[in-house]
């Protein structure tokens, strides 16, 4: 472990040494390029002085020329001497100084006299028209007394010339000499910096120099023919120099054992003149890095040896008391308690061997304690079985009595729900229903009774489901057949009544059940709604929807003494082809596997669509649809569904012409298992 940590350690110290060694070889180097190339910029400005000295002077003596010859020309003119004689004179001073050429103009601006062969030329105070010319325009209107002009080259011939030019005397006019100035570039160029570069390559990792200027042409330079660099700049390079004029910034780019230190070369004002590439040897450095990789290496090497063995050394005394404890406590598991431990050591495995010896005491005493608690506690286990077993037979006789009691509620339930008859003996309506319960006994209710030439319909949801709530509907749907018996019209009693009777039973069965209902009064067209439950929804003939909120009809039954003031009514009109349709919270609140509810409003928009077929078949599109959204997800609640529409037919017409529908197919009775 001790050794791993080691090599962990000085792997990485090695590792960083040598990087920091390189780095800093390199920085080192790069500081001796840049010295050397800041050697180049102060050369450079000195050796730049003497051209412009030398221009300086030279741009003097050309006014003076310039200006003596303005006074020639004012003489002869004033003499009448002709052109040719004036001309003699002029190529006689440009032998003798050392001026090139000589413009003289008229007052147009148009040179008369003018260099031999040079054809007619017109100065023009256009800068486009004539970039170098156009600046002596000023001394033909009288605005300057002089223009000296710095070298530069000319358009017609790209030679550098510097021009100077004074007005005439006799006249307006311009008096313009010029004079070739190559040799001042040359000279600014080449004037010592060689020479310079040669002592400069004398030292010993330099390889070669070179130097451009601010055009990026290459003024001077040259490397150690050993170097392997060439007499001519590479491309590579002088692209580097390039962009050095535009960063204005040192970079160095390492090739292999090749360092390149590219460096903008400034006069003392810091005045961007050009940029040198000094090229560095790295081969020595990486020798002296090499010889002092290998040394660390070799005194690495022999203190990880050394620690190795002495980590093995020490690791051999720690290790093999534990190793007398791992060999003990084995031994232990497998049952052989007495077993010789170090406890008479001073240290930390002392103390831990005495602290396993008395471990091992209160373990063997545990044991034993533990196998007579074992033996006693399956004693009470066999019994506590044996009542498990009875208890188990006693639900399972209690089951079956309770499915046998909740199949006989069930077929009640069945029983009592309308038979085929009573849907189709209903005036001038037809009516389809439909009912699932979610368990064995449903909490859902629904009736269709006839009595003088009305048709009453009742719809309830009980809450909850099983026995207590079958038992409530079954009681419901006894009395109101009850109160239907008895003649009781009045809508608001018979509700009161009902409450009553919910609410007393529920209490007596101490049972808090309490359900909705609605009831529904038709007689000749018009059909009034008492009671709270889900809203009734109208499809008229034209497909036009009204929802009928029954929330402000009624109080939920079982829950007050006494709903009377809760109850109001709400009357409809059904004309011929219209729909209504009445249903439980099971059907909208029916949810697939993702929690979707169905909603009343997919209920509606489906009405909409098929309200022109006969209730049969709407009741099987719906109740189709409802079980495509559920899909294979679990049916919680009962669904119940009553599709009632008034016939287009007089209201006298036979029954029997309802007895060919299909009805066990279109939802014509409740869908109960058997």
């Amino acid at each position: 472990m001790m050794a791993g940590v080691a090599v962990v350690a000085v792997l990485p110290t090695i590792a960083i040494f040598h990087w920091n060694t390189h780095h800093e070889l390199i920085r080192r180097s790069e500081t001796d390029g840049v010295r050397l190339a800041n050697t180049l910029s102060r050369a450079l400005s000195v050796l730049r002085d003497v051209p412009a000295t030398v221009e300086n002077k030279l741009g003097q003596q050309m006014a003076a020329t310039a200006t003596a010859l303005a006074q020639l020309v004012d003489v002869s003119q004033k003499r009448g001497e002709p052109t040719a004689q004036l001309q003699q004179r002029i190529n006689k001073i440009l032998a003798d100084s050392i001026i090139d050429e000589v413009w003289i103009s008229d007052a147009d601006g148009c040179a008369r006299l003018r260099p031999p062969g040079e054809a007619v030329f017109c100065f023009n105070p256009d800068p486009k028209k004539q970039p170098q010319a156009h600046v002596f325009w000023p001394l033909l209107t009288g605005k300057a007394k002089m223009v000296i002009q710095e070298p530069r080259r000319r358009e017609i011939d790209d030679r550098v010339f510097q021009y100077v030019g004074v007005p005439g005397i006799d006249q307006r006019r311009i008096v313009q000499v010029g004079n070739h100035v190559a040799f001042l570039e040359s000279l600014r160029q080449a004037l010592g910096l060689d020479r310079l570069i040669e002592e400069l390559l004398r030292e010993p990792d330099v390889l070669g120099i070179w130097v451009i200027d601010l055009q990026g042409k290459v003024i001077a330079g040259q490397a150690r023919p050993e170097s392997g660099l060439g007499k001519q700049l590479a491309e590579q390079q002088l692209s580097l120099l390039r962009n050095s004029l535009n960063t204005q910034a040192t970079a160095r780019v390492v090739n292999g054992n090749l360092l390149h230190v590219i460096v903008p070369l400034r006069d003392q004002s810091q005045a961007l003149q050009g940029s040198a590439l000094v090229t560095l040897s790295l081969k020595s450095l990486q020798e002296a890095l090499a010889t002092q990789t290998r040394l660390l290496l070799m005194v690495s090497s022999m203190v990880l040896l050394l620690v190795v063995v002495v980590s093995y050394w020490m690791a051999g005394r720690l290790v093999e008391p534990i190793v007398a404890l791992n060999r003990a406590s084995q031994a232990i598991a497998r049952g052989h308690w007495d077993q010789p431990l170090p406890t008479d050591r001073e240290d930390e495995i002392g103390a831990l061997a005495t602290s396993f010896a008395r471990m091992v005491t209160q373990l063997q005493v545990h044991l034993e304690t533990l196998e007579q608690r074992v033996t006693e506690r399956t004693y009470d286990l066999a019994r506590a079985n044996q009542e498990i077993v009875t208890l188990n037979q006693q639900l399972t006789d209690e089951n079956r009595r309770m499915g046998a009691e909740l199949s006989v509620v069930r077929r009640l339930h069945q029983m009592i729900l309308p038979k085929e008859e009573d849907l189709l003996n209903t005036a001038d309506l037809e009516i389809a229903a439909y009912m699932e319960p979610a368990d064995e006994v449903g909490g859902d209710y629904y009736d269709v009774l006839h009595r003088d030439g009305r048709v009453e319909i009742s719809i309830g949801d009980v809450t909850g489901h099983g026995l207590e709530s079958g038992m409530v509907m079954l009681m419901v749907q006894a009395a109101v057949r009850t109160l239907q018996a008895v003649g009781e019209i009045d809508q608001v009693k018979t509700i009161n009544t009902l409450n009553r009777l919910v609410y007393d039973n529920t209490r007596r069965m101490r049972s808090y059940r309490n359900m909705t209902l609605s009831l529904l009064v038709y007689e000749r067209g018009s059909l009034r709604l008492s009671g709270q439950h889900e809203e009734a929804i109208v499809v008229r003939a034209d497909g036009a929807i009204d929802r009928v909120d029954t929330l402000d009809l009624g109080f939920p039954l079982g829950i007050e003494a006494d709903v009377s003031s809760f109850i109001a009514e709400a009357e409809v009109y059904l004309n011929p082809g219209d729909l209504v349709v009445l249903y439980t919270d099971g059907l909208t609140e029916a949810a697939d596997h993702s929690n979707q509810l169905y909603g009343a409003d997919r209920l509606c928009r489906l009405l909409r669509t098929e309200h022109h077929r006969s209730p049969q078949e709407i009741c099987k599109l719906v109740v189709d649809d409802v079980y495509r959204h559920i899909g294979e997800a679990k049916i919680f609640d009962d669904i119940t569904l009553i599709v009632i529409k008034r016939q287009q037919e007089p209201a006298d017409r036979p029954i029997e012409s309802a007895t060919a529908i299909d009805w066990p197919n279109v939802c014509s009775l409740p869908s109960l298992s058997a």
